[in-house]
């Protein structure tokens, strides 16, 4: 596993996130998933994916995109058949699934610490720019040669 950079102090939801996120795609690599580095950033992805908002003592913004092709391999593997690319209709509504398993996760934890948070349905397409979102976060994971994108942030 790679390294991972300094989460800020009071951002305890972010490992926990992460690690979520890692735990819902691995079975889908069968083991070859490595997670890279936790980088700041100033936006989220413009490139296909998915994207979702969690709502409870903080919204949470977080979306799951393609890097070099990993997105599209769990995709495929997840719905079990093979989709030519990643803006294939059916491969982002399995991504945009894949992502309500790890925002489910999250939230299924963060209850257990008696914080409750809302999922709401994903959207697929290029992500926009949102006010007031505080330390954007990308989690990098890869996949053989091919890379996706997990990337996190907070409402102000």
């Amino acid at each position: 596993m790679g390294t991972m950079t300094f989460m800020p102090k009071g951002a305890d939801e972010y490992g926990v996130i992460a690690s979520k996120a890692f735990e819902k795609l691995e079975p889908y690599f069968g083991g070859g998933l490595s997670m890279g580095e936790v980088k700041e950033v100033d936006s989220f992805p413009s490139g296909p994916g998915a994207n979702q908002l969690i709502k409870g003592s903080k919204t949470i913004i977080c979306s799951i995109h393609e890097g070099s092709g990993a997105l599209l391999e769990a995709v495929s593997t997840f719905a079990g058949e093979h989709f030519p690319e990643i803006t294939d209709g059916d491969a982002l509504d399995a991504a945009g699934e894949l992502l309500n398993f790890i925002s489910g996760a999250y939230a299924e934890e963060m209850s257990r610490n008696g914080q409750l948070y809302e999922l709401y349905p994903p959207e697929y397409g290029k992500m926009e720019p949102k006010a007031g979102v505080e330390s954007i976060r990308r989690l990098e994971f890869k996949a053989g040669s091919g890379l996706m994108y997990f990337v996190f942030g907070v409402l102000k």
